[in-house]
């Protein structure tokens, strides 16, 4: 690994500059990090090719020492401090190509291990960005907000949204100290949408959105306007979606949606009035923060009751 020294009066960054080392984060990048307004956190967070061979880069706040390790736990490398609010990098030796790793952290009171989010590829693709544009995405609620998944083999939980204008956005929550610089989000520039993965985050956490404004100014913490729970557990106060698993028979669909053939293969609307009773006569605290189907809900119950076995199945549930 290569390193330069800083002369006293001379800052980490500017003397990378001065070293010529052309995998060496800039000082303007060093500096948009540390400040929480870099714009595109994961062009320079992570590992990343260089002319010099892979270069490895993390912002650690609180840290004052980091190690990348292999999965297995034995050493790659050791990282340089090029910033005392905790960014580092390293250049790795003998990386012929990418590699996957883990990052040990070291301060006076504690060591602790994790899974780096920006060595993660994006979860949504072009034809999300496309359809959210053409305003044709039927799925946005699976797609935007905050969902538990196993990306790339590894559980953690997504983040999306979509704020177009801004400047930079960042999840924050009780998982990273509600500090926007921790996990910068990445932006899709065709869509406006900024997204991130989260490794080892769960069901439950509590989180918002730290956005920077197209004015430069820091708005109040937005909640996610595809959230499915808030914080109401705990004052016994429920939050679930609840979807038909089939078309149900309404003015809408007689009217748009088929008339009389796909109302013939339609169920009733009590098949939803009834599994909103069975959800809403639970405990509040048992179910919340779920996304609920109606015969689902209504297992054991016999269906034929409200309407055809070969009922069509609704538009918007796959």
């Amino acid at each position: 690994m290569t390193e330069t020294s800083a002369s006293p009066h001379q800052s980490p960054a500017s003397a990378q500059e001065a070293s010529g080392a052309p995998w060496r984060l800039r000082a303007a990048d060093v500096a948009a990090l540390v400040a929480a307004r870099h714009g595109d956190p994961f062009a320079v967070l992570g590992l990343h090719e260089t002319p010099a061979g892979f270069a490895l880069r993390a912002f650690v706040p609180g840290a004052t020492s980091l190690a990348a390790l292999r999965p297995d736990g034995s050493p790659i490398a050791a990282l340089q401090r090029i910033h005392p609010d905790g960014l580092f990098e390293a250049l790795i030796e003998g990386a012929a190509e990418r590699f996957p790793y883990r990052l040990r952290a070291q301060n006076a009171a504690a060591v602790w291990e994790f899974l780096d989010p920006y060595a993660f590829s994006p979860v949504l693709g072009p034809l999300d960005d496309h359809l959210l544009v053409e305003g044709e995405h039927r799925l946005l609620y699976r797609r935007l907000g905050a969902h538990v998944d196993l990306h790339e083999n590894v559980q953690g939980t997504r983040f999306a949204v979509w704020a177009p204008d801004a400047l930079r956005v960042s999840v924050v929550g009780d998982f990273n100290d509600w500090d926007g610089r921790r996990h910068m989000m990445r932006k899709r520039v065709d869509s406006g949408v900024w997204e991130i993965f989260l490794p080892g985050v769960g069901a439950g956490a509590k989180y918002k959105f730290e956005i920077l404004g197209a004015n430069g100014a820091l708005t109040p913490l937005k909640a996610d306007p595809f959230g499915f729970a808030a914080e109401l557990k705990a004052d016994d106060v429920a939050s679930n979606t609840l979807w038909p698993k089939t078309v149900i028979a309404t003015a809408a669909v007689q009217n748009l949606l088929g008339g009389d053939e796909t109302m013939a293969r339609a169920r009733t609307p009590e098949i939803m009035a009834d599994a909103a009773y069975a959800i809403l006569s639970r405990p509040p605290g048992e179910r919340t923060g779920e996304q609920l189907i109606d015969e689902d809900v209504l297992d054991g119950v016999d269906l034929t009751r409200y309407g055809p076995t070969d009922a069509f199945p609704d538009l918007f549930v796959d």
